[in-house]
Protein backbone atom coordinates (compact mmCIF):
# COMPACT_ATOMS: atom_id res chain seq x y z
CA UNK A 1 0.00 0.00 0.00
CA UNK A 2 1.46 3.29 -1.05
CA UNK A 3 1.02 6.28 1.24
CA UNK A 4 -1.55 7.88 -0.70
CA UNK A 5 -3.67 4.86 -0.48
CA UNK A 6 -2.68 4.54 3.03
CA UNK A 7 -3.97 8.17 3.69
CA UNK A 8 -7.35 7.69 1.96
CA UNK A 9 -7.58 3.88 3.56
CA UNK A 10 -7.41 6.18 7.14
CA UNK A 11 -10.01 8.64 5.99
CA UNK A 12 -12.16 5.52 5.48
CA UNK A 13 -15.81 7.63 5.04
CA UNK A 14 -15.19 11.36 5.61
CA UNK A 15 -16.20 13.79 2.93
CA UNK A 16 -14.73 16.74 1.74
CA UNK A 17 -18.02 18.82 1.15
CA UNK A 18 -20.00 16.41 -0.91
CA UNK A 19 -17.08 14.44 -2.32
CA UNK A 20 -14.94 11.91 -1.17
CA UNK A 21 -12.05 12.96 1.20
CA UNK A 22 -9.27 11.44 -1.72
CA UNK A 23 -10.63 14.72 -3.83
CA UNK A 24 -8.88 16.98 -1.11
CA UNK A 25 -5.78 15.25 -0.96
CA UNK A 26 -4.86 15.26 -4.87
CA UNK A 27 -6.21 18.26 -4.67
CA UNK A 28 -3.47 19.64 -2.35
CA UNK A 29 -0.74 17.14 -4.01
CA UNK A 30 -1.92 18.88 -7.63
CA UNK A 31 -1.20 22.50 -5.86
CA UNK A 32 2.21 21.39 -4.94
CA UNK A 33 3.35 19.88 -8.26
CA UNK A 34 2.27 22.69 -10.23
CA UNK A 35 4.88 24.54 -8.72
CA UNK A 36 7.41 21.22 -9.19
CA UNK A 37 9.57 23.82 -11.74
CA UNK A 38 10.03 26.02 -8.67
CA UNK A 39 11.11 23.96 -5.82
CA UNK A 40 13.98 21.71 -5.03
CA UNK A 41 13.27 17.96 -6.43
CA UNK A 42 14.22 16.38 -2.68
CA UNK A 43 11.86 18.96 -1.04
CA UNK A 44 8.88 18.40 -3.49
CA UNK A 45 9.21 14.21 -2.98
CA UNK A 46 8.65 15.28 1.13
CA UNK A 47 5.77 17.60 0.37
CA UNK A 48 4.25 15.09 -1.98
CA UNK A 49 4.05 12.94 1.29
CA UNK A 50 3.09 15.76 3.20
CA UNK A 51 0.42 16.44 0.94
CA UNK A 52 -1.46 13.07 1.47
CA UNK A 53 -0.80 13.00 5.18
CA UNK A 54 -1.44 16.41 6.27
CA UNK A 55 -5.14 15.78 8.02
CA UNK A 56 -4.39 12.09 8.87
CA UNK A 57 -3.41 13.09 13.12
CA UNK A 58 -5.83 15.93 13.02
CA UNK A 59 -8.93 14.19 11.61
CA UNK A 60 -7.99 10.36 11.61
CA UNK A 61 -6.57 7.68 14.13
CA UNK A 62 -3.32 8.28 12.79
CA UNK A 63 -0.62 9.15 15.15
CA UNK A 64 2.61 10.49 14.68
CA UNK A 65 4.43 7.44 14.98
CA UNK A 66 2.26 4.90 12.15
CA UNK A 67 2.94 8.02 10.01
CA UNK A 68 6.80 7.66 10.82
CA UNK A 69 6.98 3.61 10.18
CA UNK A 70 4.98 4.83 6.97
CA UNK A 71 7.33 7.51 5.99
CA UNK A 72 10.11 8.79 7.85
CA UNK A 73 10.28 11.45 11.36
CA UNK A 74 10.42 14.67 9.04
CA UNK A 75 7.51 13.81 7.48
CA UNK A 76 5.68 12.76 10.73
CA UNK A 77 6.83 15.94 12.93
CA UNK A 78 5.84 18.40 10.08
CA UNK A 79 2.29 16.58 9.53
CA UNK A 80 2.10 16.85 13.68
CA UNK A 81 3.28 20.01 13.79
CA UNK A 82 0.59 21.43 11.72
CA UNK A 83 -2.35 19.49 13.28
CA UNK A 84 -4.54 21.55 15.14
CA UNK A 85 -4.48 20.37 18.88
CA UNK A 86 -7.18 19.65 20.84
CA UNK A 87 -9.39 22.56 22.32
CA UNK A 88 -13.07 23.47 22.16
CA UNK A 89 -13.39 25.95 19.74
CA UNK A 90 -11.73 26.38 16.40
CA UNK A 91 -9.86 29.93 17.35
CA UNK A 92 -8.41 28.27 20.50
CA UNK A 93 -7.00 25.68 18.47
CA UNK A 94 -5.63 27.98 15.74
CA UNK A 95 -4.05 29.87 18.39
CA UNK A 96 -2.57 26.76 20.29
CA UNK A 97 -1.35 25.19 16.69
CA UNK A 98 0.37 29.18 15.66
CA UNK A 99 1.65 28.64 18.98
CA UNK A 100 3.31 24.94 18.46
CA UNK A 101 4.39 25.65 15.28
CA UNK A 102 6.37 29.26 16.19
CA UNK A 103 8.37 26.95 19.02
CA UNK A 104 9.56 24.64 16.25
CA UNK A 105 13.61 24.83 16.14
CA UNK A 106 13.73 22.55 13.32
CA UNK A 107 14.05 24.87 10.33
CA UNK A 108 13.22 21.89 7.51
CA UNK A 109 10.17 20.62 9.24
CA UNK A 110 9.06 24.06 9.15
CA UNK A 111 9.79 24.52 5.71
CA UNK A 112 7.95 21.65 4.91
CA UNK A 113 4.74 22.17 7.51
CA UNK A 114 4.37 26.00 5.96
CA UNK A 115 4.64 25.07 2.62
CA UNK A 116 2.47 22.07 2.53
CA UNK A 117 -0.16 23.91 5.11
CA UNK A 118 -0.04 26.97 2.69
CA UNK A 119 -1.28 24.49 -0.19
CA UNK A 120 -3.73 22.77 1.91
CA UNK A 121 -5.07 26.47 2.43
CA UNK A 122 -5.02 27.54 -1.40
CA UNK A 123 -6.75 24.37 -2.11
CA UNK A 124 -9.43 24.72 0.54
CA UNK A 125 -9.74 28.46 -0.23
CA UNK A 126 -9.72 28.46 -3.80
CA UNK A 127 -12.82 25.54 -3.33
CA UNK A 128 -15.18 27.75 -1.39
CA UNK A 129 -14.73 30.21 -3.86
CA UNK A 130 -15.57 27.57 -6.65
CA UNK A 131 -18.46 26.54 -4.46
CA UNK A 132 -20.17 29.90 -4.48
CA UNK A 133 -19.52 30.65 -8.24
CA UNK A 134 -20.97 27.30 -8.62
CA UNK A 135 -23.88 27.14 -6.15
CA UNK A 136 -27.54 26.58 -7.74
CA UNK A 137 -29.33 27.84 -4.52
CA UNK A 138 -28.92 29.82 -1.72
CA UNK A 139 -28.26 27.76 0.80
CA UNK A 140 -25.43 26.78 -1.67
CA UNK A 141 -24.19 29.99 -1.79
CA UNK A 142 -24.74 30.97 2.13
CA UNK A 143 -22.47 27.92 3.07
CA UNK A 144 -19.58 28.67 0.49
CA UNK A 145 -19.50 32.49 1.89
CA UNK A 146 -19.63 31.60 5.11
CA UNK A 147 -16.22 29.27 4.46
CA UNK A 148 -14.51 31.77 3.23
CA UNK A 149 -15.57 34.49 5.69
CA UNK A 150 -13.67 31.56 8.51
CA UNK A 151 -10.56 32.07 6.05
CA UNK A 152 -10.61 35.55 5.60
CA UNK A 153 -10.74 35.78 9.06
CA UNK A 154 -7.79 33.41 9.86
CA UNK A 155 -5.67 34.58 7.17
CA UNK A 156 -3.45 37.51 9.25
CA UNK A 157 -2.70 34.92 12.11
CA UNK A 158 -2.21 32.36 9.59
CA UNK A 159 0.25 34.05 7.22
CA UNK A 160 2.20 35.67 10.18
CA UNK A 161 2.42 32.10 11.14
CA UNK A 162 3.46 30.21 8.27
CA UNK A 163 4.87 32.71 5.41
CA UNK A 164 8.12 33.53 6.50
CA UNK A 165 8.82 29.88 6.18
CA UNK A 166 7.24 28.75 2.83
CA UNK A 167 9.72 27.57 0.31
CA UNK A 168 7.46 28.37 -2.81
CA UNK A 169 7.03 32.21 -3.20
CA UNK A 170 4.49 31.87 -6.04
CA UNK A 171 2.56 29.40 -3.87
CA UNK A 172 1.79 32.17 -1.23
CA UNK A 173 1.46 34.66 -3.95
CA UNK A 174 -1.56 32.17 -5.04
CA UNK A 175 -3.14 32.03 -1.60
CA UNK A 176 -3.02 35.98 -1.43
CA UNK A 177 -4.79 36.66 -4.63
CA UNK A 178 -7.55 33.96 -3.50
CA UNK A 179 -7.52 36.31 -0.18
CA UNK A 180 -8.13 39.18 -1.67
CA UNK A 181 -10.84 37.10 -4.27
CA UNK A 182 -12.46 35.51 -0.91
CA UNK A 183 -12.97 39.16 0.67
CA UNK A 184 -14.14 40.64 -2.03
CA UNK A 185 -16.45 38.25 -2.67
CA UNK A 186 -17.55 38.05 1.11
CA UNK A 187 -17.86 41.76 1.15
CA UNK A 188 -20.22 42.51 -1.69
CA UNK A 189 -17.76 44.05 -4.03
CA UNK A 190 -17.99 40.99 -6.33
CA UNK A 191 -20.03 40.42 -9.49
CA UNK A 192 -20.76 36.68 -10.51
Amino acid sequence: MDFRDFAIHHHADQLYGDKPYAYHLDDVHGILLSYKSSCDPSLLILLEYFSYGHDLIEDTKATKEIITEKTNDLIAYSIDLISDPIAPVRSERKKLAYANFSDCKDDDVKTIAATGKIADRTANTLQSITDYKNAICKQDRKRASSSMRMYCSEYQGFINTYSGHCAIPALLTKLNLLNDEALSIISGNYNL
